[in-house]
């Protein structure tokens, strides 16, 4: 049986969860990545050590967990990116008091064999939190949130490795906004570079919104732009890349919204709602293949706010249109957190398909009574769900054939 000590499982395919941390310490803020049949977790061990484990069978077996920070300082805020053999941790780790924590930076080029001492890439003198990192090819960027003590702001801050990750470039002030810049999210195409965060537009008032940064020469450069630039508190940005397809999420007054660009975000459609529901909706994620958009997020699915759920929604036309109603893949009487979504492979291809998906915790009766397969999903349930409805959708318009023509459930984008 499993305790609440914040045990870091794995789902893969048929949903089988895994005990892959089985240490008496908290195991928490997994992270993963995935190249094939490569599988890499890390996670933050108490609050002394960023943990790793990999899989060379699609998640059916992995290695025992290895320390990648071997700090004796405080560390948070792993995460992790995989580009063929070569496997880069990034993490948060306290340096000095009151309150100075830099980024730092792990590589492995054996598939995570082994692991490079960790190399300060932040060197600022003011707090530094919130790492996110993307990594094509031997391009390797890492984005993160910084106080600007002179101000008494956050920026968000970028800093490129062109040489797969053996040297970094001196950080810059990407948002250098006068407002609060914050949760920065980072994807990479080739050279291409694409940063989405959030940033008070108004300050000291709040009002929120999305920006969105693109790079072309591998992040000497960017071109920044409000992509929600609205009067709503838009918060929680995350962001997928697809060639030229550039598909950005967010948070924003209890609704998830999207929008998304053709030609490598020079232009962004117009935001609209794919959520639909009348309670809260937070916390969103998203992944792509292609054409295929697929995203998760937390909803509450009453009024006591006891009871919240992991919802899922697709677009298979480059998010032009989602489908409707949400699924709601956990739908149980319990607390469901923290989703998360990778997906690789082409959704037609569903012999190679898989999404592979971090839970998050269960509470039920105020208990935590582990990491749970809800908010799991894999493509064969997907496929499954889609084939329902397109049937569904037939059976509809061959009844109503010598009727007027159906409205079949999608989101229009307007």
């Amino acid at each position: 049986m499993i305790y609440f000590s914040h045990l870091v499982m794995m789902v893969v395919r048929h949903l089988v969860p895994k005990n892959i941390s089985n240490d008496t310490a908290n195991s928490e803020e997994t992270q993963i990545s995935s190249e094939g049949n490569n599988v890499y977790v890390v996670w933050q061990n108490g609050t002394q050590n960023i943990l790793f484990v990999r899989s060379t069978d699609g998640g059916q077996t992995f290695s025992e967990p290895a320390n990648v920070s071997n700090s004796t300082r405080g560390v948070q805020d792993p995460q992790i990116s995989s580009e063929g053999n070569n496997v880069y941790v990034v993490w948060r780790e306290f340096l000095s008091f009151p309150n100075r924590f830099d980024i730092f930076i792990s590589m492995s080029t054996d598939g995570g064999q082994t692991f490079s001492e960790a190399d300060n890439i932040g060197n600022n003198p003011d707090d530094a939190f919130n790492p996110q990192i993307s990594s094509q090819g031997n391009n390797v960027y890492v984005v993160w949130q910084n106080d600007i003590t002179t101000s008494d702001t956050t920026d968000i801050f970028v800093s490129f490795s062109q040489n797969g990750g053996q040297a970094f470039s001196d950080p810059f002030n990407l948002s250098n906004s006068t407002g609060d810049s914050e949760n920065p999210q980072i994807s990479s195409e080739v050279n291409n570079t694409y940063v989405v965060w959030q940033e008070d537009t108004d300050p000291p008032f709040g009002n929120r919104d999305i920006f969105f940064a693109r790079s072309t020469d591998g992040g000497q450069t960017f071109n920044t732009k409000n992509i929600s630039n609205n009067t709503g508190d838009s918060v929680n940005p995350q962001i997928s890349v697809e060639g030229n397809n550039v598909y950005v999420v967010w948070q924003e007054d209890g609704d998830i919204f999207f929008s998304f660009s053709q030609d490598g975000g020079q232009a962004f459609s117009d935001p609209f709602k794919i959520s639909n529901s009348t309670r809260p909706s937070e916390s969103p994620h998203i992944s792509s293949q292609g054409i295929n958009v697929y995203v998760v997020w937390l909803g509450l699915t009453d009024d006591d706010f006891f009871n919240t759920d992991i919802f899922f929604s697709f677009s298979h036309d480059g998010g032009q249109t989602f489908n409707t109603p949400p699924d709601n893949l956990s739908n149980n009487t319990g607390v469901s957190l923290f989703p998360q979504l990778s997906s690789t492979g082409e959704t037609q291809q569903q012999s190679i398909n898989e999404i592979i998906t971090t839970a998050g915790n269960d509470i039920k009766d105020n208990t935590i009574n582990d990491i749970t397969t809800k908010g799991i999903t894999t493509v064969n349930s997907i496929i499954e769900q889609e084939e329902k409805q397109k049937l569904a959708e037939e059976q509809k318009i061959q009844k109503n054939n010598s009727m007027s023509p159906p409205s079949l459930p999608r989101i229009q984008y307007q």
